[in-house]
């Protein structure tokens, strides 16, 4: 009978040992290789998609005109009278505005005194 079991691989069990714990030992390094070339590929993937992200909501903030962070052209028929130092502290103000939990609504505006932007405590703008 040929095959593994030969009569020297029944005399010397130890060989046929050594075949399977090599073939093990092969069959588990391909399997962890695999996983993490997986990982290493998804990971840079994941890098790769946001940067991308980010690079496309750059450019749409870039372009949006009410994406300002501060006094803009295209602000001043919005706010007539008011110079671009009070347009700009006006939009900080604004930005800055957090919420809080509430629990009917689920949230609300927290308490904000400013020079443009003021919430009373029950989250209304004054």
């Amino acid at each position: 009978m040929k095959g593994v079991f030969t009569d020297s691989a029944m005399k010397d069990p130890t060989h046929l040992l050594g075949k399977l714990n090599n073939s093990y030992r092969a069959v588990c390094l391909i399997i962890v290789n695999s996983i993490l070339l997986f990982l290493l590929i998804n990971l840079l993937a994941a890098g790769y998609l946001n940067w991308k992200s980010n690079r496309q909501k750059v450019r749409a903030d870039a372009n949006a005109p009410f994406a300002h962070r501060e006094y803009h052209s295209s602000l001043a028929p919005l706010y007539p009278g008011m110079n671009k130092g009070q347009v700009s502290e006006l939009i900080k103000e604004t930005r800055k505005i957090s919420q809080e939990y509430d629990a009917y609504t689920q949230f609300k505006e927290r308490p904000t005194n400013g020079t443009y932007v003021n919430v009373d405590p029950n989250g209304f703008r004054v």
